[in-house]
């Protein structure tokens, strides 16, 4: 069984950076509901941009908490 998370990002191109230079494999925001979720950076790479990741997502994960998918909300 699959759980969505929602979330609202706002990284800038600096953030991001920190992703691609190794020095961050993880991201850690808030969900729609103000809870912490942590999932792996690499995620973001078909959403980067030059002014970073902005936009609203939903972060799909298994009944494990374990990260399955992230997608550009609809």
């Amino acid at each position: 069984m699959q759980h969505e998370i929602h979330l609202s990002l706002a990284l800038s191109a600096g953030q991001c950076k920190r992703f691609y230079d190794g020095s961050a494999r993880f991201v850690q925001a808030r969900d729609a509901r103000g809870r912490w979720v942590r999932f792996p950076a690499r995620a973001l790479q078909p959403f980067l941009t030059r002014d970073g990741v902005h936009g609203e997502f939903v972060l799909v994960h298994d009944a494990r908490r374990r990260f399955v998918a992230l997608r550009r909300k609809a």
